[in-house]
């Protein structure tokens, strides 16, 4: 009588532990909610509408771009990527997402936002994870990791993959801010 007690104390012991784990995981390392806003006239031909998550990275990732585009004709919008549902991929010029990996997997909105819309060309995917190796598959993506010292470089990767939907004049590099 005593042994399988003991094995339902010893399951309960782990069952809590994993709870807790996971709880302080997911306090630890999800994403807030991005902040709205745009950026020049929405009445310029060209626009970019970059779907993000808010984290300290994430956020200096999303000024710098913003910052190396706002002189150029160019409508930005910026939204959470809780918003991509509500987006119509044919009415911009380009898209970026910005998304972590939560738990081995892209969020729900991000994986089917992809899904639906996989065979357009103009949208671009930024993906974060630990080691920076996960990015979805069968979409034009690129994958990092949060390291604030590599955010002038992936800036610069990003912006390689917009051009040809957003500029036609090249992007100098000297407004790349550092």
């Amino acid at each position: 009588m005593k042994k399988p007690r003991a094995f339902f104390i010893g399951l309960a012991i782990v069952i809590v532990a994993f709870t807790i784990f996971a709880i302080v995981y997911r306090a630890i390392y999800s994403m807030d909610i991005a902040r709205s806003y745009q950026v020049n006239s929405p009445h310029f031909e060209t626009s970019l509408f970059i779907a993000t998550q808010s984290s300290p990275f994430k956020d200096r990732l999303v000024n710098q771009l913003v910052d190396s585009l706002e002189k150029h004709p160019l409508f930005i919008q910026v939204k959470d990527i809780s918003r991509l549902e509500s987006i119509s991929p044919e009415e911009w010029n380009a898209i970026l997402v910005i998304h972590t990996w939560e738990y081995y997997k892209a969020p729900n909105a991000v994986r089917q936002f992809a899904s639906d819309w996989k065979e357009l060309d103009h949208i671009v995917y930024f993906s974060t994870s630990g080691d920076g190796g996960y990015a979805l598959e069968d979409v034009d993506a690129i994958s990092g990791a949060s390291k604030e010292d590599q955010i002038e470089n992936y800036t610069v990767q990003i912006l390689d993959k917009l051009r040809p939907h957003i500029l036609s004049k090249p992007i100098d590099q000297n407004h790349i801010v550092h």
